[in-house]
């Protein structure tokens, strides 16, 4: 099973004690994320695809990370920082799609 998937069955399925029950989604996954054990300042391909699979992104974010384009991108920060700030990017994403999407069913609610 996909990393993504695991932590979204574990949300899902998680107890609703006190500690958890006030948590939103993406405060308790960045949670679930380790510490990145590789070395920043070598930039092994390996060590940070390692980490960013186990951090549920895909081969082909992974791909594109890696790409020589991106290089500039890798030198300006750490690959936690990276993996938190894409999560982060694509749980705002979505928030931006929830939304358009309840002020369409408003729009049409009202116009219908």
């Amino acid at each position: 099973m996909p990393r993504a998937s695991e932590l979204w069955e574990s949300w899902t399925n998680r107890q609703r004690s006190s500690s958890v029950a006030d948590k939103t989604i993406l405060p308790w996954v960045l949670e679930q994320l380790g510490d990145f054990t590789g070395n920043d300042l070598v930039q092994d391909e390996g060590e940070w695809r390692q980490y960013m699979d186990a951090a549920g992104l895909t081969v082909d974010f992974q791909d594109r990370v890696w790409s020589p384009f991106f290089e500039w991108v890798r030198q300006n920060g750490t690959c936690k920082h990276w993996v938190v700030h894409t999560i982060e990017s694509r749980y705002d994403t979505l928030l931006d799609f929830r939304d358009d999407e309840r002020e369409r069913q408003q729009l049409t609610s009202h116009s219908g």
